[in-house]
Order: structure tokens, then sequence, then C-alpha cells
């Protein structure tokens, strides 16, 4: 699968990009896997095309255990959807967009540490999916 994930902040902290590193890493044996910072809804639209599943990732929603999440992104890979689109926080305006929305949880966090749950809970989904142990 691909994953794009988009986000509207123009930097994040350090410790974060450090984490996003060490995920990235992990995660480029099972996917690819790339963030996107757009300054605005417009740029948000433009990343947006036809081949792609957008997911809203919104406190919005009901939260999805790790095997829920799992068993999702599985589930749309055998739909053949191997190209998604994550979009964190989206506007009213990027909803319209999605085809779903999900929720890591009903908690507000900053975005650095959306990315950083978001990176974890696909590496982690992939873990369940192959079953292997996700922790050393």
């Amino acid at each position: 699968m691909n994953f794009t994930i988009i986000y509207q902040e123009k930097k994040l902290l350090p410790f974060y990009t450090h984490a996003l590193k060490e995920y990235h890493k992990r995660l480029q044996r099972y996917c690819k896997i790339q963030r996107l910072s757009c300054s605005s809804t417009s740029a948000v639209l433009k990343k947006i095309n036809s081949n792609s599943y957008v997911i809203g990732v919104t406190i919005h929603k009901s939260t999805h255990t790790s095997k829920a999440l799992a068993n999702y992104f599985s589930q749309l890979a055998v739909t053949g959807q191997s190209r998604v689109l994550l979009i964190i926080n989206p506007s009213k305006e990027l909803l319209e967009h999605c085809d779903d929305c999900i929720s890591l949880s009903s908690l507000t966090r900053n975005t650095g540490l959306i990315l950083t749950i978001l990176y974890e809970q696909i590496y982690r989904s992939y873990r369940i999916n192959l079953n292997q142990a996700y922790h050393k």
C-alpha cells in the first residue's frame, strides 16, 4: 500500500521528527509512506486525486482498537485500495472529499503527536496482520 499523510502545520518539534523517522524506517519493509505539509485547504484539495482512498483523521468519530484498525487497512488492500490519503484534522470542506473518517483518540492532540501515533498504528497494523510480535 501507499500511504500519504497530509497535515497543516509548518514545523514539527524535533522529538516528533525523530520518532517519525524511526517509524518510517520500520515501515519501509511493508509499504510506502510519506507525509506532506500543506499550508491551506486549497493546497490539500490539490493533493486529492481519484486514485486515492481518502480518510479524514478526526476526533469526531469512534475510535478503533489496534486489531480493528489492522483489519480496516487489510480490507482496504483486499478491495484494491492501494493508495490511501490520510488527512489530519480535516476542515468541513475537506471532510466532503473523504471516503471515510477514523479517530485515533477522542482527546484533542497536537499534529506532531497525531502523526506519530498514526505512523505507529500503521506499523502495528502490519505487524498484527502478518502475525508478527509488535513488542521486542
